[in-house]
This record gives structure tokens, sequence and C-alpha cells, in this order.
């Protein structure tokens, strides 16, 4: 068996392909997942980079970072999925206008001035298109005006109503990781969800990980939490998950972080 396989978790509504790498051949299976917003460019390359650099060193004999490369992918298998949203950055300038959704973005961004994209092509904020408190979600969205499509903060008109979330979802049903990992452009840190109790393992990871990174542990509040993938994870297939905000450096610091959420 190749050590890493790629393959095509689903297409947005641009038709651009949604990719994922397969890396190890360990019965511990991890997803790591990056790019659901338009904003976001250093996790989707960080991951990119970090499942190069993987197999690379276990082909050499390597370490990887502060582990042997050989030792760490014969007891993990991890899923790596940089971009969500790849229809994202299209729309963060303007669109050509023989874009099929470009009528529709200018009259979005019209409705919100001066607010920055971060959804995807149909003006729907990835992650927060998932089932768990979704109801929550959309009271959050009135309280802030926000009733339709929107540049950020739009969770679609239903929980995986969008070609990328739904695609998503399918995939993780599938392949039925013990563990998810999101990583974002936020302020570094390890983002945690108020509205799902995370297992005693996954607190641990947690606690370890910003211990060594130096790194914050943020609990998201309830109205933040509302209909993301951890807490659609945790309830449906009670998958532990948490995001990790890697800032927007990019150095060789991520690499190093990407890494733990894996081996721990």
């Amino acid at each position: 068996m190749d050590f890493r396989q790629t393959g095509t978790v689903g297409r947005s509504w641009l038709g651009n392909e949604i990719t994922f790498s397969k890396i190890g051949t360990g019965i511990k299976k991890i997803l790591f997942s990056g790019g659901f917003s338009a904003a976001d460019s250093t996790s989707p390359k960080a991951l990119c980079t970090w499942a190069e650099e993987a197999e690379k060193c276990y082909r050499s004999g390597e370490n990887f970072g502060e582990f042997r490369a050989a030792v760490l992918f014969a007891k993990v298998t991890v899923y790596v999925i940089p971009n969500v949203n790849p229809d994202g950055i299209f729309f963060r300038t303007k669109p050509d206008k023989f874009n099929p959704f470009y009528e529709r973005s200018e009259s979005i961004k019209r409705n919100h001035p001066g607010k920055e994209w971060r959804a995807n092509a149909r003006g729907t904020d990835l992650s927060k298109n998932f089932a768990g408190d979704w109801m929550r979600a959309k009271m959050t969205e009135r309280e802030n005006g926000i009733f339709t499509s929107a540049p950020c903060g739009y969770g679609g008109e239903y929980p995986e109503s969008e070609l990328e979330t739904s695609s998503l979802c399918s995939f993780i049903r599938r392949i039925t990781p013990d563990f998810i990992c999101i990583f974002s452009d936020e302020i570094r840190g390890i983002y945690t969800d108020k509205c799902i109790n995370i297992s005693d393992s996954v607190q641990q990871k947690a606690i370890f990980i910003s211990k060594l990174k130096d790194l914050s542990i943020i609990e998201r509040e309830y109205a933040a939490s509302a209909a993301t993938l951890p807490v659609w994870a945790k309830k449906e297939l009670d998958t532990g998950a948490f995001s990790v905000g890697l800032g927007k450096t990019d150095d060789i610091a991520n690499r190093d972080i990407i890494t733990l959420c894996a081996a721990l």
C-alpha cells in the first residue's frame, strides 16, 4: 500500500475539486481540514506543506519534527483536506463577469458594504453550515441582522445545504475518524466549544499541545459554537474535535503544531 494516497472529497459550486491526501498506515484515523473561510491563506498552505514534508521524511527515513516519521505514521492514518472552500478566493476579489455567481455575489456585497468575504460562492459561511444547535445559530444570525446570503456569518438554508459541507460530511461518515482537527488563520490558540462536552482524551490533548507550544486554550461561547463541525461531529458521530488557529505567520512552528495534533 502506498504511504500517501490522494483523492477527491467532492466538488464546489464552481466545480473545483476538494482534494484530500491520506497519509500513513496506522489504525488510529485522524482528519485535518482547513480553508473553511475564504480569508484563510496560511492554514491551507501549512496543511499542504505538512503533507509533502511528511511523505518526504517517511521515504528518506528522517525525523519529522520531534518524531520518527516511520514510527508515527505506522500508528496513525491522517486524512488531510487543505481547502474546504476552493471557490472562496474568487469572491474575496472581484469575480470574473463570466462567473455564473457573479451577479449574485455583487448583490450580496452591495447589501453588506464593508464586510470581508469569507463565504463560499453562494454566500454561505461554511464553518456554520452543520447540524448541531442549528436553531441557536439561526437566532444569532437574526440578532446580527443576517437573514440571507452574506459575505460572512450566514450558515445557509439548512444544515449541509452547500456542496462543500455535504461532501465533507459524507466523507467523514465514510472514514469515521477518531479525531478531527480544524485549522484556520485565527489568532494562534486552541479553540474548544462550550456547547459540547469534549472527552477527557481530547481535553488532555488540547492541554498538552497548549503547554508545549505556548498556545492559549480559548472556549467559544454557545452562539459561536452552534452549527460548527466540532459540534456536529460530537453529536452525530461522538467524534472529538477542536480547532487550531495558526495565525497569519507561515513558519516551522505551524508544522510542529500540526504534527502534535496527529501524534498525541
